[in-house]
């Protein structure tokens, strides 16, 4: 009998990379009670691959096809990060893939650190130097010594808060405007001294001096 299958990927948003560790449980979505289809645990690249049978959901030969959702889970406290149950996957195909974004802030400091090997590096705000306005709608990035890209997080707030596995001696950080182009860029951060604690680094400027009006809306 042809098995079904469930495959994807589990990514953090601010680096790309993929989330290592996560529990991925699949479901077939039914008006009295969900039939369980099989788990797994997130590979190296966050990668993940559910297989299951007609047995598995089929309720005695009434079901021709499941409709299929995912919910991802934290190793240790069970506790569910993401979910598809909202929006299942209506009469499922044989493949179906799901490929998941999640975020730093969807963990919180009890969640176990090992599967996400990620650490608080960066974090503070980015205000208009004048009348000490928190800017919104833009994104804070920090470069490596190469200047390469390590990872990103938007303001929230005027706020920012960047995560690595592990940080660079010295970086930049770059201030992204929404459509992408660059703001304004800060060389020669020093992270050489970091203690596994967030380093508060504010940013004030004069950044909307030079920006058209619709800009300055934008982001004031």
């Amino acid at each position: 009998m042809k098995a079904w299958v469930i495959v994807g990927t589990v990514r953090l948003r601010e680096t790309k990379r993929g989330i290592q560790g996560l529990i991925v449980r699949a479901w077939d979505k039914d008006v009295t009670r969900d039939d369980f289809l099989g788990e797994c645990v997130t590979n190296e690249e966050g990668g993940f691959q559910i297989r299951y049978s007609d047995q598995d959901f089929s309720d005695y030969g009434l079901e021709s096809a499941p409709d299929v959702y995912i919910r991802i889970h934290v190793p240790g406290s069970d506790r569910v990060v993401s979910s598809t149950e909202a929006f299942p996957r209506d009469e499922a195909v044989r493949l179906e893939r799901f490929d998941v974004g999640l975020s730093c802030w969807d963990f919180t400091v009890s969640d176990p650190e090992s599967f996400l090997a990620l650490r608080p590096i960066l974090h503070g705000l980015v205000r208009e130097a004048q009348s000490r306005r928190a800017l919104r709608n833009l994104t804070v990035a920090i470069l490596g010594t190469d200047g390469r890209e390590l990872a990103r997080a938007p303001l929230r707030d005027g706020a920012y808060h960047i995560w690595l596995a592990s940080p660079p001696a010295t970086a930049a950080v770059r201030i992204l405007l929404p459509d992408g182009s660059t703001l304004a860029e800060v060389p020669g951060l020093s992270l050489s001294m970091y203690d596994g604690s967030a380093q508060n680094f504010d940013i004030d400027g004069s950044v909307l001096d030079d920006l058209p009006p619709h800009l300055g809306h934008q982001v004031g």
